[in-house]
């Protein structure tokens, strides 16, 4: 936490396909104050890098791992921290790794949702002792929202009281999983409507 105590932090997203010493550097050289990385594109021999394949989480990858772990090792020794995010979670395949749809299986189907906190669990274990690492983001930009209502102009028409039970509901598993093995790194949560603060209300909070 000390990493967040101390003033306002700038950072940057990294979603790319290969992270390599030149963008490294790059960041260095700009003075970027931490690494929001999403490793979603990193070539893998499976379907789904790290998941194995989205449809039915089984383990984490070894060799997807090790080059993860090889970037976070790259990023540390520059010094620039990283918050690791997932744009694909089992049962929520990242729609431009879904031939462009909507994967809406997390927020319909419970057994998505244990798998996903499993990961997530097996993941931190793995990675709760890493230098570079000061935050586990769960989720880029969730929208739970299109599961009651597709229209990109009726995404905030929706009963929220729904949606945010179904939201903190998943994040209230994933969270417990995370903290059985790592009770130290902190834990990033988007709310709704892809990370739109608007969406969430007084009433709406995670206890």
């Amino acid at each position: 936490m000390l990493f967040w105590q101390t003033g306002v932090r700038k950072g940057a997203n990294v979603f790319n396909r290969k992270v390599d010493s030149d963008l490294i550097k790059a960041a260095k050289e700009y003075k970027i104050g931490f690494i929001r990385l999403a490793p979603d594109k990193f070539e893998t021999t499976q379907r789904d890098f790290l998941l194995g394949n989205a449809d039915s989480y089984q383990g984490l990858i070894p060799k997807d791992l090790k080059v993860l772990k090889d970037v976070l090792d790259a990023f540390h020794q520059q010094k620039i921290p990283v918050v690791l995010t997932m744009l694909s979670l089992p049962g929520s395949r990242w729609k431009q790794n879904n031939n462009d749809k909507d994967d809406l299986r997390l927020w319909s189907d419970q057994a998505f949702q244990k798998q996903a906190a499993k990961f997530w669990q097996d993941l931190a274990k793995e990675l709760k002792d890493h230098p570079a690492i000061v935050g586990y983001n769960i989720l880029n930009e969730p929208h739970p929202e299109r599961l009651y209502n597709t229209a990109d102009s009726a995404i905030y028409n929706v009963e929220q009281s729904k949606v945010q039970k179904n939201l903190f509901g998943f994040y209230s598993s994933v969270v417990n999983s995370v903290r059985q093995v790592d009770s130290e790194t902190p834990i990033i949560l988007d709310s709704s409507s892809y990370a739109d603060s608007k969406s969430m209300s007084s009433n709406s909070r995670m206890s």
